[in-house]
Parts: structure tokens; sequence; C-alpha cells
């Protein structure tokens, strides 16, 4: 459930909103023909934050201002490091995708101004996103993988 804050004027309203997701799983890599020995888990966690300002300069001129921030995390790896054995219609080990992992922190910027004259309504504004940090993993550590035909 997400935090949620409201806040009103005659003229201004403000919203703010909070999210915390996870995601911690086994056998994120798996299909139908792996067994339960390749060890993989999955941690994916989301954090979530924005405000929201929204101002009635006069009857015909509406701005609305947002900031946001986000910080997300993936990690997919394996608590065993076997080798690899696959056969036509299964295979045992640990698989050859983990470990791997995704971080990334942004910051978001939004500006939207609306002025009505008459029927017509003209929109201006900007959307900027500022990621701070992002970084990614792949293991290079080649493990053996046994192919039997």
């Amino acid at each position: 459930m997400p935090d949620v804050w409201i806040g009103t004027s005659t003229t201004n309203t403000a919203l703010s909103v909070g999210r915390h997701a996870g995601n911690n799983s086994l056998n994120d890599q798996s299909d139908g023909t792996f067994d339960l020995t390749e060890g993989n888990f999955t941690k994916n966690h989301l954090q979530i934050a924005n405000v929201t300002l929204n101002s009635m300069f006069s009857s015909t001129l509406l701005n609305q201002f947002t900031v946001g921030w986000q910080y997300w995390n993936n990690l997919i790896d394996s608590t065993t490091r076997t080798p690899l054995v696959t056969f036509p219609n299964a295979q045992f080990g640990t698989n050859t995708n983990v470990p791997q992992e995704s971080i990334q922190r942004k910051w978001q910027f939004k500006d939207d101004l609306s002025k009505t004259v008459g029927n017509h309504t003209f929109k201006a504004g900007f959307d900027y996103i500022w990621t701070p940090f992002m970084a990614a993993f792949s293991s290079s550590i080649r493990r053996l993988r046994l192919t039997l035909a």
C-alpha cells in the first residue's frame, strides 16, 4: 500500500506518494527442463516516491510540477557453483546466466503549463530525467557446461 499525503488550499493542491516493492523468489532462470539443484534466486527491489504540486494561477492558467525519485535493484544469482549438465529433455547444475545484477537511481523533474484562451488550450512543459547512478554486471566466469545428446 503506498504512503499518500494530500494537501490543498484555494489555489494549490499537493500530492505525495511513496512506495516500496520487493520480489524475492527462487529459480527465476529455470524452466520445465531444469531441476532445483541450480539454486537460482532473484532479489528485486523498487523504491519510488514523488511529489506533485498543482497551482491554479487564474481560471485559465494551470501549472503542474512533479519531482520524483526511484531506486531499483535486481539481483539474479545462485547458491551453488556446479557444472551445468544438459540432456535432450533435462538439465542440472548452475545456470550459466548467473550471477547478474542491475541497479538504477533516478530523479525526474516535470513541469506542465496550460493556458486556455477562448476555445483553445495551449500547453508547454518539460520532462527531465537524471540518472546519477546506473550499473550492471554479469559474471564473466565460465563454468563447465556438458551437453549430452
